[in-house]
Parts: structure tokens; C-alpha cells; sequence
């Protein structure tokens, strides 16, 4: 036991380790929609705020219970291969990560028989980690 406290002391010591904080954004679509200039807008107030940064990124997709489970698998997809696009577009490879780019269906719907479905669960969740380096000495 001391011998692996001794290793890990040793580690920290000498060596930065990596800390992260996650910011999420949820992105709200109207039915059937994938692409919304007002997302566009908020993705770029986020980028703003990362001033700079290495970021990790999370982009998971979903879909209410309107249309079949296969389609709503599709549009959910859609939805989150249209953020990581834009994404692309405007943050440099070097500072960007994408770890996941999913497109999760309908899986916290509650399937109920509103004819307008559930506004909430048509959205796309962007988790941005900013990377710090942290050398401790």
C-alpha cells in the first residue's frame, strides 16, 4: 500500500493532470426540424464563451414519440450530425473533441397522445468540457 501511495505522490509531483468542467446546452426543435438559426446562434454563444479553449464535446440527439421508432432514430441523428457539423465549421481541430455524436431516439419520451408530442424531448444536448491542465508541483 505505501509503495503505490509513494508511485502515486510521485506522479502528482511530476506530472499535470487533466481537469474538466461540463457546461451543457439543450437545444429545443420544432416537429420534423433538424436545422434552426436560432441553435446556430446559441451553439456560436457558446463557442464565444469558451474563449479559446480545448474543448471535449458530447452531442446527443433526440425525438419525441411523433413518427415510428426507427424514424425517430433517424431525425435524432440528423439533429445531432447537423450540431457537430456546425460545430466543426466554427471551433478549430485542434481545440475540439467530439467523444459521441448520438442520435437517441425517442428514449425519455413518455408517450403520451398530445398531437403535438413533447417540445421538450425534440432537442439535441451539447456537453462542452473544457480541458485546464493543472501541473501541480
Amino acid at each position: 500500500m505505501f509503495k503505490l501511495f509513494l508511485l502515486l505522490f510521485c506522479f502528482a509531483s511530476c506530472a499535470g493532470f487533466s481537469q474538466k468542467k461540463a457546461d451543457t446546452l439543450r437545444l429545443y426543435y420544432a416537429i420534423n426540424e433538424t436545422e434552426s438559426q436560432l441553435n446556430f446562434s446559441r451553439i456560436d454563444s457558446a463557442i464565444k464563451a469558451l474563449n479559446g479553449k480545448i474543448v471535449d464535446v458530447g452531442i446527443y440527439g433526440y425525438a419525441d414519440f411523433l413518427s415510428d421508432k426507427e424514424y425517430n432514430i433517424k431525425l435524432s441523428q440528423k439533429r445531432a450530425d447537423v450540431v457537430k457539423k456546425h460545430l466543426i465549421d466554427k471551433i478549430l481541430s485542434s481545440q475540439l473533441n467530439i467523444y459521441a455524436c448520438e442520435g437517441r431516439g425517442e428514449n425519455f419520451s413518455k408517450n403520451n397522445s398530445a398531437s403535438d408530442g413533447e417540445p421538450k424531448q425534440r432537442r439535441v444536448d451539447v456537453y462542452f468540457e473544457a480541458v485546464t491542465i493543472i501541473n501541480i508541483n
